[in-house]
């Protein structure tokens, strides 16, 4: 799945309250995101450091991804249930969006788990 974005970057920007978006934009920045797995469905997030906040360093956020080209959709979760865009979720999409835009990416339909140390791991998706 080919995801568009740019737009679902600005639709959260645009709904998100500005203290919530620049919280998100600054955790991204401070490169305290990070990819654990990405497949056809879903990416899935550790979030680590920065605001002290122990209920977020135990998380697990995810991007679930929906719908087809036009109408695509993402959405926001956190262990495995469904959430709302906030800081934290809007500083994984931001990491999200950095992934795709990486010279020679493929089509992902495999299922990618990440380890320490940047090795990758794939498996049929």
């Amino acid at each position: 799945m080919k995801h568009n974005i740019d737009r679902i970057l600005g639709e959260v920007c645009r709904d998100l309250p500005a203290a919530e978006r620049n919280q998100g934009e600054a955790f991204y920045n401070q490169g305290n995101c990070t990819l654990l797995s990405w497949s056809p469905l879903s990416a899935e997030f550790a979030l680590s450091a920065g605001d002290g906040n122990a209920d977020k360093d135990d998380a697990v956020y995810s991007l679930l991804f929906e719908g087809q080209e036009e109408t695509e959709k993402i959405l926001p979760g956190k262990n495995g249930k469904r959430g709302n865009w906030d800081r934290y979720t809007l500083a994984c999409l931001l990491r999200y969006a950095e992934e795709l835009k990486k010279p020679g990416l493929k089509e992902q339909n495999e299922y990618i788990k990440i380890y320490p140390g940047g090795h990758d791991q794939a498996s049929p998706g």
